[in-house]
């Protein structure tokens, strides 16, 4: 029975990873592109495919109970995340008592916030909050928290791809 579960298991990664490969594919797209309408809900189930497959990842989130609910100004963009047990966990709409509300001016501000890598992530949130482009409600670590896990996933989304390793090709003959 134990090789019927590590089946599970190889095909649950493997399932994940092609999901990731495809989110990531269309969050690299989305981010190039003028439109960002989609690009909170793709960032949140691209952080969740990832805690779910990189033990690495998911360290950052162990230990972390945590719900929140992201939403613009004209609720064009609802979504709740819920953090628990080593996993995330993206909703659409909102859900009861969160622990961690965002409410952002408008989506640029959220890209803006979340998307675009500084040296010091606090500051930027403190400004954003000056500009009134971001209005929050609960405690302000979880939302330091929310913005390194999302910095760390665009930037390895954004850094280059290692070099491909050289083909051995066999020498070709020699000339007579």
């Amino acid at each position: 029975m134990s090789w019927l579960r590590s089946l599970s298991d190889r095909w649950r990664t493997l399932w994940a990873k092609l999901s990731i490969h495809r989110a990531q594919t269309k969050l690299s797209a989305c981010l190039a592109s003028a439109t960002l309408d989609e690009l909170p809900e793709l960032l949140l189930r691209l952080l969740s495919l990832r805690v779910r497959v990189d033990p690495a990842f998911r360290r950052n989130v162990e230990g972390c109970e945590v719900s929140y609910v992201l939403r613009t100004e004209d609720r064009s963009v609802l979504l709740s995340a819920i953090i628990g047990r080593g996993d995330l966990e993206v909703r659409t709409g909102a859900i009861n008592n969160p622990d961690v509300e965002l409410v952002f001016e408008d989506n640029e501000a959220l890209e803006r916030l979340l998307c675009r890598p500084g040296p010091r992530p606090e500051r930027e949130l403190v400004a954003a909050i000056i500009r009134d482009e971001l209005r929050y409600l609960g405690n302000p670590n979880y939302l330091n928290k929310l913005a390194y896990l999302t910095r760390q996933l665009i930037r390895e989304l954004q850094a280059p791809a290692a070099p491909a390793r050289a083909e051995i090709r066999p020498a070709p003959p020699a000339a007579a």
